[in-house]
């Protein structure tokens, strides 16, 4: 499992590539697509990926091209949970179709084609988003997915009652 200080090493650094190399970024934008991936494995590699672990080489590939995509300039302070809360706008505190979708996720690799789609339509509708600890709990979801479900239900259903106290 990566250390929290691996990731957001990781993560800072493809923010501080977006302002200063496009080429790189173009690449991270398509690394989500089995097809395109290959082109940011020196990146991973230099970063200590283990390329032959499809696991966590697809997940850092994953958040490569959502941190590429997104508008945001730095790592957000939102997750997982309170990111599908927010951009679904649900006040019954009932799950919304695609977050009860991540949440069924049975291993890595489902997940993470879950999480592709999931990912952008969040990006864009909420922003602001942890991409650190999105990445930290997609690794933890191997052997801790339970924890992991337990906590992004969490996270949502907290704000539900947060803004009912307000």
């Amino acid at each position: 499992m990566r250390s929290k200080e691996f990731i957001k090493k990781f993560v800072d650094y493809l923010f501080s590539l977006k302002g200063k190399d496009k080429g790189l970024v173009a690449y991270f934008k398509r690394a989500d697509k089995e097809v395109s991936e290959w082109k940011i494995w020196q990146v991973l590699y230099r970063f200590g990926v283990d390329l032959q672990y499809d696991d966590e080489r697809r997940a850092f590939a994953l958040i490569g091209a959502c941190i590429a995509k997104s508008k945001q300039n730095t790592n957000g302070s939102v997750g997982l949970g309170r990111a599908f809360h927010i951009a679904t706008d649900k006040e019954d505190g009932n799950f919304s179709p695609r977050f009860m979708r991540v949440l069924s996720a049975e291993n890595i690799n489902e997940l993470i084609v879950v999480l592709r789609p999931s990912l952008a339509y969040l990006t864009a509708k909420c922003g602001n988003l942890d991409f650190g600890g999105i990445l930290y709990d997609i690794l933890a979801f191997k052997n801790n997915r339970d924890d992991v479900r337990k906590r992004w239900a969490e996270n949502y259903l907290g704000d539900v009652e947060e803004d009912e106290n307000e």
